[in-house]
C-alpha cells in the first residue's frame, strides 16, 4: 500500500544480510512496473557484473515463476543466457534497463524512466574520483526528472556506515520501520 501511496516517492530500505531487501524493495516493484503497469524500469547496480548476477539469481527466477510469458525467448546479450546485461526487453515490449554506478555517465544515461530500484545502493554511491565527476546515484535519479513527483525511487542495502547512502537517506526521511516479531520468540 505504501508503494502505491502518492504521498511517497522515495523508499529506502535497509536490513541485515539475506533479509529479503532486494526482493521487497527492488524486484517486486520492478515486476509491478514492467508487467502490471506496462512501463520500463531502471535497475541501479554497482557494476554491470553485478547486473548479470542480479538477473541470473534474483530477477529471472522471480519473473520466471510469475511472469514467464513475458521472458525473452531468444538468446544473446540481454536475454536468456546472454553475457552482457545492459537492458532486457520483454515480450510485452517493456525494458529492464541496468544503470551501473561504475564507469562513465553513459552507463547511467540514454533512457527516461518513471521507476527505478537501486540494489546495493551504498556501493553505487561512490564518491566522484575528480570533483568534476557526477555522483552516480544523482545521475541515476536524473533519469526520473521529467516525471517529477510522479516518479518513484527504491533503494536498498545492508548499512555499511552511517555515512552510506541508505542510512543518510533514512535519517533525512521519515525513519519508518517495519517490525515483525520473530516467530520463535
Amino acid at each position: 500500500d505504501a508503494f502505491d501511496d502518492p504521498r511517497w516517492t522515495r523508499y529506502i530500505c535497509f536490513g541485515c544480510v539475506q533479509s529479503g531487501k532486494t526482493l521487497l524493495s527492488v524486484i517486486i516493484p520492478a515486476a509491478k512496473t514492467l508487467f502490471d503497469n506496462n512501463e520500463n524500469f531502471g535497475a541501479g547496480v554497482p557494476t554491470m557484473d553485478v547486473a548479470a548476477d542480479k538477473w541470473r539469481d534474483e530477477y529471472h527466477p522471480t519473473f520466471k515463476r510469475s511472469f514467464s510469458q513475458y521472458l525473452p525467448q531468444k538468446s544473446g546479450a540481454g536475454s536468456r543466457g546472454g553475457k552482457k546485461f545492459e537492458a532486457i526487453t520483454f515480450t510485452n515490449g517493456r525494458t529492464l534497463k541496468f544503470l551501473s554506478g561504475s564507469g562513465g555517465s553513459e552507463k547511467r544515461s540514454g533512457i527516461t524512466l518513471r521507476h527505478i530500484g537501486i540494489t546495493e545502493a551504498d556501493k553505487v554511491d561512490v564518491p566522484p574520483v575528480k570533483s568534476t565527476d557526477p555522483n552516480p546515484i544523482g545521475e541515476i535519479e536524473g533519469r526520473l526528472a521529467s516525471h517529477g513527483d510522479d516518479s518513484k525511487l527504491w533503494a536498498e542495502c545492508t548499512v555499511t556506515t552511517k555515512q552510506g547512502f541508505v542510512y543518510r537517506e533514512w535519517m533525512a526521511g521519515s525513519q519508518g520501520e517495519i517490525v515483525k516479531p520473530c516467530p520463535h520468540c
